[in-house]
């Protein structure tokens, strides 16, 4: 792998029914969520690394990216816990409204938010420490997804079937759309390793950390500390992803109001390029991020 893997400048892009309904939405993918935990971890101080690792051991795991794609996982028999993972800010609003976004508190900016305070808190017992840790490991990343946080009426882009750069199937099976390609086409494209009925979680993480590596030695100290100037901020952090999925992942496919199309969007070279730029970024601010939040929560 490339240790240089950045086209830095966000190029402009313009840019199969028939088959089984998509899967919900799992933002980046184990692959994705693995190569945050990595960056994360790598960053995490003395006092929050000696906290994770007493906390994993209590599921006899040694490194975050182990427990990243936990909460994916946890949501299929507590499928209450769905909305947890995204925040619908419509592309066509410039603000978050809690009480029009995240009724309930069912979003991932709120949840996020309870999760780190359930974390830092000592008294509660081990056990629902390290859940705690694992939900906010997985949202942190989801908060930073564009299409877990802007949407038109469309499920984050599920609704809109694509063609990207001739792949039609997501993981193994479904029908692709232009959320899967954000989740997991574009990153796993880099990497040819694919998350699927044959793929194995060891080879994704395998091939995530050293994704990881290589974003890692990107990361300027002078962004880092823009990243986390506001060490929690999830809301923010949110709308950064929102205006993303408005000013780029639906750019050339639809405006705000406009109705899903039925037949397949063609994504090509342009608009990879484009994706891949922005991932890369939003996978190095969440795990800067990530590790900020751990590090505050654990002191």
């Amino acid at each position: 792998m490339s240790k240089r893997m950045r086209t830095r400048g966000i190029a402009a892009a313009l840019l199969l029914a028939g088959l089984m309904a998509a899967p919900t939405a799992k933002a980046w993918g184990v692959a994705g969520h693995a190569a945050i935990a990595d960056i994360a971890e790598a960053r995490l101080g003395s006092a929050a690394l000696t906290q994770v690792n007493n906390l994993l051991a209590l599921d006899l795991h040694q490194h975050l990216d182990e427990v990243a794609s936990w909460a994916d996982e946890y949501r299929g028999p507590h499928p209450e816990t769905g909305p947890w993972h995204y925040v619908d800010i419509q592309i066509g609003d410039t603000t978050y409204d809690p009480a029009r976004d995240c009724a309930n508190d069912d979003c991932v900016i709120a949840r996020t938010d309870a999760f780190v305070r359930v974390l830092a808190d000592r008294s509660r017992p081990a056990e629902e420490r390290l859940q705690a840790l694992k939900f906010v490991v997985h949202f942190v990343g989801d908060l930073h997804q564009p299409l877990h946080a802007g949407e038109n009426h469309d499920q984050g882009g599920n609704k809109i079937p694509v063609d990207y750069m001739g792949q039609t199937i997501a993981y193994g099976k479904y029908r692709m759309n232009l959320h899967s390609v954000w989740d997991t086409a574009v990153i796993e494209r880099r990497l040819d390793v694919h998350e699927g009925p044959s793929a194995h979680g060891t080879d994704l993480r395998r091939a995530a950390a050293g994704l990881a590596e290589a974003l890692s030695a990107e990361i300027r100290p002078q962004d880092a500390r823009r990243w986390v100037k506001a060490p929690f901020a999830p809301a923010a952090w949110a709308l950064d992803a929102h205006d993303l999925a408005r000013d780029y992942a639906y750019r050339g496919i639809l405006k705000p109001g406009e109705p899903s199309p039925t037949d397949a969007m063609m994504l090509g070279a342009d608009y990879d390029t484009m994706a891949w730029a922005i991932v890369q970024l939003q996978l190095e601010r969440a795990g800067v991020r990530l590790a900020a939040v751990l590090n505050r929560a654990l002191k």
